[in-house]
């Protein structure tokens, strides 16, 4: 894991694996410094040869050997360089060393510090956060570093990046002129994530140092119409921010960046939609979703036409290619999909919003849509990661069910896993109770049962077995059929047995009344449901607000069409080949050839209601 995942995007020499930690506290390294073979093999010569995993595991060692508070120096230094090696496990290890007294008011900060910059590593922005803000700010330079730099990592998390600037910039007081300089970097990077900015509040305003970082990041953000206005923007970014950090390297970055969109980067945007005829409701969700997020983008300047599919597509295309568009979004329908990517005849780009059977290898075309794959797929990374290689799948006997089964199989596989058993289940409660008996073998285990009570001659009293190969089901239900199979599966003697489901277990708002008997059971669904951001939390209420017949009903597909439009916002050169993660509302975003595979996170029932505690899964080899 990353500290800043995805901030980097040029080696530096020193404090190679440390995008935003930089090396804070770290002397400076001269000549011949830590190379000696005579040097002793302490900590701090470790950190000074920026070997940070075995220099917090030196510390470790030593602070295991010392008793009381003594230990505590050692314990802070294994933190620290923990941090900086990117090991939160042995962070938590120094944490658990800790003595149960503390002796003073300062290594309880520091102790602190780093209990809020393990649950940041870990992905838990909203845990570190509470934790930093009961957290005396530390004085000294490294856990104070460590103080801002937790806070950035969860803002970064949430989708602030206003804060999370702040945050690097209030941490560069604590920082060498070197350690400065990676810290830049980071702080740039970081202004290239324009998924970080979509909520940006442009009337609040910062310190000069991190103003001057925000509004040079714009420049580089956004859709510019002529050459003119690029230099306008940067003269006056230099008049208004006299010898700001940013000017020496990164001014001239900023303007080959705003160049490089202007000349590659498209502008005019045709969304095909069939807003009339049988698809308009689901269309017009899609269609709400891209435009508010359109809308929320202010970085990007981006000319959108909506196009109706509901009689023809291809003359809808036309349209729109003598409006002069530049990328087609869309269409819905996969049998208008393929016949308009035909028509194009590689013309234009095009982001269609289905999947096609066959993909093609056009890398002018991008398809992304709903896929109950990512759903399994996450599932079975899910049940992977938590140490379950052995599975047996109970899926509904539909199209939906079988795709669910296929990728589910394909991903647990591949990942080490062995599907032992599969069951398709049909009709309502009564039909579903001899599938799950047979899939558990509970048959097997009373003919064996009747077989010894024949054989000894007299009753016994016990109970079928359920079969004990399996350690885990992988069900793919709706919310309606998993409240009737969750409670028959406890019923023959699976209640132990982990369940792993996707998205489509969950209604999509909590029902605790009638998700109680979904209980324990962990599903993967896209963030925009479980809200898990505070970013979609807040979209998700001002479009329940908005509409509070269609949202409830369509949310999916408006969150589609969020994604759709921060997908359509990163062309470049007519094709996606450098598009980045994107950490969208539908799941993490991430290209595979053709198509758009979304990485979801996961969570489980408790009380009847989802509690989200896990970051998305990753895929394997990532």
């Amino acid at each position: 894991m990353s500290l800043f995942p995805r901030f980097a995007t040029h080696a530096l020499p020193v404090c190679i694996a440390l995008t935003v930690a930089g090396c804070a506290g770290l002397p400076a390294v001269t000549p011949g410094m830590g190379t000696s073979t005579q040097a002793p093999r302490t900590a701090e010569n470790l950190i000074a040869e920026g070997q940070y995993v075995e220099a917090a595991v030196i510390a470790l060692d030593d602070a295991a050997m010392i008793e009381g508070s003594a230990r505590i120096a050692k314990l802070e230094t294994a933190a620290w360089a923990a941090a900086r090696g990117e090991a939160p496990e042995l962070i938590q290890q120094a944490l658990t060393l800790y003595p149960n007294v503390v002796t003073s008011a300062e290594q309880q900060a520091t102790r602190q510090t780093y209990q809020a910059l393990l649950a940041a590593l870990q992905e838990n922005p909203a845990q570190a956060l509470e934790l930093i803000s009961t957290t005396t700010r530390p004085s000294r330079a490294r856990p104070l570093g460590d103080y801002w730099l937790t806070q950035a990592l969860a803002y970064r998390l949430l989708d602030d990046g206003e804060a999370a600037t702040l945050m690097l910039v209030r941490r560069e007081a604590q920082l060498s002129p070197n350690q400065a300089g990676v810290n830049h970097q980071t702080i740039w990077s970081l202004q290239q994530e324009s998924s970080r900015f979509l909520f940006a509040d442009p009337s609040v305003r910062y310190d000069a140092t991190t103003q001057g970082w925000l509004e040079l990041g714009q420049i580089a953000r956004r859709f510019w119409t002529d050459e003119n206005a690029i230099y306008d923007a940067l003269n006056q970014w230099q008049l208004s921010f006299p010898g700001h950090p940013a000017y020496a390297e990164y001014l001239a970055i900023a303007e080959q960046t705003a160049l490089t969109t202007l000349h590659s980067a498209v502008r005019r945007i045709a969304l095909l939609l069939p807003t009339s005829g049988r698809l308009a409701e689901a269309a017009m969700a899609v269609r709400d979703g891209f435009i508010a997020a359109h809308f929320a983008d202010t970085a990007t300047q981006l000319d959108v036409r909506i196009y109706d599919t509901g009689k023809d597509a291809m003359d809808a295309y036309d349209q729109a290619v003598a409006d002069g568009a530049e990328l087609i979004v869309g269409p819905l329908d996969k049998q208008q999909v393929e016949a308009v990517i035909q028509y194009n005849a590689n013309r234009l780009p095009i982001l269609a919003l289905n999947y096609r059977d066959q993909p093609g290898q056009n890398p002018a075309v991008l398809e992304f849509g709903l896929s109950p794959d990512d759903d399994a797929r996450s599932a079975a990374l899910r049940a992977l990661d938590d140490g379950l290689t052995h599975a047996i799948a109970l899926v509904s006997d539909d199209e939906w069910g079988q795709r669910s089964l296929q990728a589910f199989r394909q991903a647990f596989m591949a990942g080490g896993g062995v599907l032992l058993d599969a069951s398709y289940f049909t009709g309502g409660p009564r039909e579903y109770q001899n599938t799950i008996k047979s899939l558990l073998r509970l048959q097997e285990s009373a003919a064996r049962f009747e077989a010894i009570q024949r054989l000894v001659g007299e009753e016994l009293d016990t109970a079928p077995v359920r079969r004990q190969d399996a350690q885990l089901v992988y069900l793919a239900a709706t919310p309606t059929q998993g409240r009737q199979i969750r409670p028959q599966l406890r019923y023959y003697h699976a209640e132990d047995l982990p369940i792993y489901s996707g998205g489509r277990i969950y209604a999509g708002t909590p029902d605790p009344r009638q998700d109680k008997d979904l209980n324990g059971v962990h599903f993967c669904a896209m963030p925009w449901l479980l809200g898990n951001s505070e970013t979609w939390r807040n979209r998700r209420a001002e479009v329940g607000q908005a509409w509070p017949g269609r949202a409830r009903r369509y949310e999916r597909l408006y969150a589609m069409g969020n994604d759709a439009y921060l997908l359509a916002s990163k062309l470049r050169n007519a094709n996606w080949s450098q598009l980045p993660l994107i950490p969208g509302a539908t799941g993490e975003l991430s290209r595979e050839q053709q198509r758009i595979v979304r990485t979801l996170p996961c969570t489980e029932f408790v009380g009847g209601v989802p509690q989200v505690h896990n970051a998305p899964v990753r895929q394997r080899g990532s």
